[in-house]
């Protein structure tokens, strides 16, 4: 069972002195909402919520869980189709895909016509042949309809990519609205993730893009210096590339010490790098893994890994059928196993030619079933605390659990070898297993 990443420890990029922890306080309480916050903390004006929320230590109880819990039925009830941040992202999301299809259906026709234009002009190559039968403006207009929903589509697709850190700073907000109208839970803290780290991480990606953008044209801006025209140009392009950097880096910079005082203060779920979004309901993850055996091979190797949310079981059925929808519209690669109605949540993240998953975690772990997947034999492998998992987590799965229907036979656990990610080198989960169990 893993829980949120714990805050970071401080680095020197961090709130260290008492100046920068007040100004990083001020930062907080301006993007959580200075209204909610200095009810919240009971403060009155920039200068006093900063020092309330400085003095603020809030403790994880027994009652955190059920503050978590609280907090997710009232947003349900209150925004039930989803936070109006939310409620953009799909929008956004949809135009992506529609962009896309329309890029492919302008990409298809062009090609039908191309062959068409090929059968009348005798060039092999369809593209050649509908450049020479069609005039340069109609061959313009196709260029353009086939660019501009691409260029759009690459732009929304980056734009998805940064928006669930955008929900989550509308989360926060709520939280700390909802948090202001209960008595004592400032004393607990709010059950939310931190949005800042999140917020700092586009900015030290548009950074380094500025970087290697300003760099080359620098360079090429150097090897052409006997055309003055062309080395203005590349010149204004590696000043429209360097300059944006440095504030970048520090709003990076402002969004990370944001964020260790917010954790340090007032939000408890800390932060999580990738995955499903973050909230109470989420914050609980058991994770499998499917490994399977090669054809014509005694190797084994990693098929999948399936991560399950058992504390979604509590959400309602609409609820629990939109975290299935946020997984589908936010993260590329992962998918919701099951019926959108279907609890728990349930991930799967393949692996693939161009994508490998990350089994270090695994070293050491434990094998509790064995199965077929494909026709191939193939074992479940949690990364700790096998009896619970059987116990508790693996009935919950149905046939969800990654093996064919029918096939999996749970044993007493045995433990993989270590070795960091090779650890499956030589390995075989059938050696001296007890399969007398099923189930």
């Amino acid at each position: 069972m893993t829980t949120p990443d714990e805050p970071p420890p401080a680095t020197p990029d961090d709130a260290t002195t008492d100046a920068e922890q007040l100004t990083a306080a001020v930062r907080v309480r301006r993007w959580l909402g200075a209204d909610a916050v200095d009810v919240l903390l009971g403060a009155s004006g920039p200068d006093s919520a900063a020092r309330a929320l400085l003095a603020t230590r809030p403790q994880v109880t027994e009652h955190s869980v059920q503050d978590g819990l609280d907090l997710v039925a009232d947003r349900h009830r209150d925004h039930p189709d989803g936070l109006p941040a939310e409620r953009w992202g799909a929008r956004i999301a949809r135009v992506r895909n529609l962009m896309g299809a329309l890029t492919l259906v302008v990409l298809l026709a062009l090609l039908v016509a191309g062959f068409v234009a090929r059968q009348d002009t005798g060039v092999d190559d369809p593209f050649e042949a509908l450049e020479a039968q069609t005039s340069p403006e109609v061959l313009r207009g196709a260029v353009l309809a086939l660019l501009a929903p691409l260029a759009v589509g690459v732009l929304l697709l980056w734009v998805t990519s940064v928006w669930r850190h955008v929900i989550t700073l509308a989360e926060a907000r709520y939280a700390v609205r909802w948090a202001a109208s209960r008595a004592g839970q400032r004393g607990r803290g709010i059950p939310v993730a931190d949005p800042f780290p999140g917020l700092a991480g586009p900015a030290m990606a548009l950074s380094v893009m500025g970087w290697v953008i300003g760099g080359l044209a620098l360079l090429l801006c150097l090897l052409v210096l006997s055309d003055p025209v062309l080395a203005l140009v590349l010149l204004g392009l590696a000043a429209a590339g360097l300059l944006p950097t440095w504030p970048l880096m520090r709003w990076r910079r402002e969004m990370r010490r944001a964020g260790a005082v917010a954790s340090a203060h007032l939000l408890i779920l800390g932060t999580r790098d990738d995955g499903v979004r973050l909230d109470v309901a989420t914050s609980v993850q058991e994770h499998v893994l499917v490994v399977v055996q090669l054809p014509l091979t005694s190797r084994w190797h990693p098929s999948e890994e399936r991560v399950v949310y058992p504390l979604t079981a509590v959400l309602p059925r609409d609820e629990l059928a939109r975290r299935h929808d946020q997984v589908d519209q936010d993260l590329a690669g992962l998918v919701a196993v099951g019926p959108r109605h279907e609890a728990p949540l349930v991930t799967v993240e393949r692996n693939a030619e161009d994508h490998h998953l990350d089994v270090e975690r695994y070293s050491g772990g434990w094998v509790v079933a064995l199965g077929t997947r494909s026709g191939r034999p193939a074992a479940l492998v949690v990364p700790s605390d096998p009896e619970r998992f059987v116990a508790e987590v693996l009935p919950t799965l149905g046939d969800r659990h990654g093996l064919e229907s029918g096939s999996l036979r749970v044993h007493e656990p045995r433990q993989v070898p270590t070795g960091g990610s090779r650890w499956m080198q030589g390995w075989d989960p059938r050696d001296d297993v007890d399969t007398s169990r099923t189930t």
